[in-house]
């Protein structure tokens, strides 16, 4: 699968938060971006630790994965995520995982 074209700090900025909000600025989401960028790729396992999953259901779940992404189906990823996602959104307190929450 190739990389989605990166969104511009100008982008997140002027649609995302228009509104007058010091943590909206061009600068602060830029800089928000570039933290954001540089923690996942120290966290990005080296090419020699990816492979591809040998079990045929996940074989299966990846390939769902991979074409309810690139399709953008939101509904499609729901359904497969649900399951066993976990979803922890700061500074909320709340996280949510699988059915169960």
């Amino acid at each position: 699968m190739r990389n989605p074209p990166p969104i511009s700090a100008r982008y997140w900025a002027t649609r995302c938060a228009p509104r007058p909000d010091p943590c909206s600025t061009t600068a602060s989401v830029k800089s928000a971006l570039q933290r954001a960028r540089a923690r996942l790729k120290a966290l990005a396992p080296a090419a020699d630790q990816i492979s591809e999953p040998t079990a045929p259901q996940a074989r299966v779940l990846l390939d769902q994965y991979i074409a309810a992404f690139g399709n953008a189906d939101a509904a499609a990823l729901e359904r497969l995520l649900v399951h066993d996602a976990t979803l922890e959104a700061t500074p909320l307190r709340t996280w949510f995982a699988g059915l169960e929450t």
